[in-house]
């Protein structure tokens, strides 16, 4: 959706102007929201006696891996949103000169999370069954995810060929979807069913305060410095803390299989 909807927004912007994205962009949206209305069915609800205990919501907000996993995600979004929002400018800034041309570079970004969580999520769950944890494999995938967008950095510098920064927006796409898969893996290992909404509604807050300064920062320092190149700097920066706070959340697994545990209901030797 996000290969087709980039590539297509700049080939119709160019040909019949900008509004008639929006104007053409409505009507799948609208088509989606009938189909869904008239296809899916509700789910059968459960009754308040079917859970077996009940969790205080402030739990929660009192967890401090919970905060570190939230913080953690802000810095994958902060990439998303650089290289979502800039990259037609981007390839723009190093001689693609027709903005329908310059989208469909752009569009690798949306091609790479086909594979990229589709494999990191195979191989969060591969690693699961060996006994190990998911939050390795996430900061891993966030180190990675700063190396290519310093790479795109450098590129934008060298003015290299836009088939090589394709190649690199391709990899970053690649890394930065696939930390999705196990992201949110981890979290119904961390919190009981009974508040998963709530955690859920919580790190996707703070994540997305990633998307509200990311598009902004990245414009800011581009006016600075006349290039986008330091805006993919700060951006890997940003990735490599993001794997930091990850790194130290602690236990990898909170809960019994069954999910059974309440927050704070394991002792130190247990969460060890």
């Amino acid at each position: 959706g996000m290969a087709v909807g980039v590539s297509l927004a700049g080939i119709i912007a160019q040909t019949l102007g900008w509004r008639w994205v929006f104007y053409l962009y409505s009507l799948p949206a609208l088509a989606a929201a009938f189909v869904l209305f008239k296809v899916v069915k509700e789910p059968p609800r459960l009754s308040e006696s079917a859970h077996q205990e009940r969790v205080p919501y402030r739990l929660v907000f009192q967890d401090k891996d919970i905060w570190l996993y939230s913080l953690g995600g802000i810095a994958a979004v902060y990439v998303l949103w650089v290289l979502a929002t800039w990259a037609p400018a981007m390839f723009q800034e190093i001689g693609v000169k027709e903005l329908a041309l310059a989208s469909t570079y752009s569009s690798l970004l949306g091609i790479a999370a086909v594979p990229g969580l589709l494999l990191a999520g195979w191989f969060s769950d591969w690693m699961v069954r060996r006994g190990k944890g998911r939050k390795a494999q996430i900061a891993g995938q966030m180190l990675l995810t700063g190396i290519c967008v310093a790479l795109i950095g450098m590129a934008i510098q060298g003015r290299v060929s836009p088939w090589v920064l394709a190649a690199l927006f391709f990899l970053a796409g690649f890394f930065f979807w696939g930390i999705w898969a196990p992201t949110y893996a981890l979290l119904p290992e961390m919190v009981p069913p009974q508040v998963l909404g709530t955690a859920y509604g919580l790190i996707n807050t703070v994540h997305f305060t990633g998307s509200l300064v990311a598009p902004w920062l990245t414009g800011l320092i581009k006016d600075i410095t006349l290039s986008f190149a330091w805006g993919a700097y700060i951006a890997a920066i940003v990735s490599v803390v993001g794997a930091v706070f990850f790194l130290a959340i602690k236990p990898s697994f909170r809960l019994d299989p069954e999910h059974r545990i309440a927050l704070g209901g394991l002792t130190t030797a247990e969460r060890g």
